[in-house]
């Protein structure tokens, strides 16, 4: 714990009913609800790869404190938060409303369905250009005209059909042993 990340000043003051507030984002722990922590400034950390979580130094112990936003800040780093906050106060500065973690938390939600959109799209612009290979030069189709069946790729070339298969010498091929992914040979039933 003493290797993450605090805040500038190390600690962040618990709000009653809310937790204790980083990065314009509120953080919770049961420990909260303890009347002799309400109120009081703890020692604060937090994941700068996951930005959903904090911990908090309650009571003599660290404490994984969720923010109120977790499913849509999970697996968001600190930087993310950081450029979604500059590019959030840029938007907003001609209408000057306040940042929130809402609207952090909406932002990040729809980057992440942006960014899978795209990605989806770059798949599909792959396996496109896979089955546009596969099916090799295309000709015009002239209007009226239906178009030509695809081509296929030659499984065997011509006049494969009257070879004769080789025979194979088993004896020269060689023996692989079969093992599992910690490397040992699995036993057999």
């Amino acid at each position: 714990m003493a290797t993450r990340p605090s805040t500038r000043k190390g600690t962040a003051k618990v709000q009653p009913g809310q937790g204790i507030k980083m990065h314009h984002i509120y953080y919770w722990h049961d420990a909260f609800r303890n009347p002799e922590v309400e109120r009081t400034h703890v020692p604060v950390r937090y994941d700068p790869f996951d930005i959903s979580v904090a911990y908090a130094f309650v009571q003599d112990r660290w404490v994984q404190c969720v923010s109120q936003y977790y499913a849509q800040l999970h697996g968001h780093s600190e930087k993310a938060l950081l450029l979604a906050s500059a590019e959030l106060r840029q938007r907003q500065r001609p209408t000057s409303t306040r940042l929130t973690a809402k609207h952090l938390a909406e932002f990040l939600a729809k980057a992440t369905a942006h960014e899978a959109l795209l990605l989806q799209r770059l798949h599909d612009h792959e396996a496109r250009r896979v089955l546009d290979a596969m099916a090799g030069p295309q000709t015009p189709v002239e209007s009226g005209t239906a178009p030509p069946p695809p081509r296929l790729p030659a499984t065997a070339p011509a006049g494969a059909e009257e070879m004769p298969a080789a025979p194979v010498d088993l004896t020269t091929l060689p023996v692989f042993k079969e093992s599992t992914a910690n490397g040992n040979t699995p036993c057999s039933a």
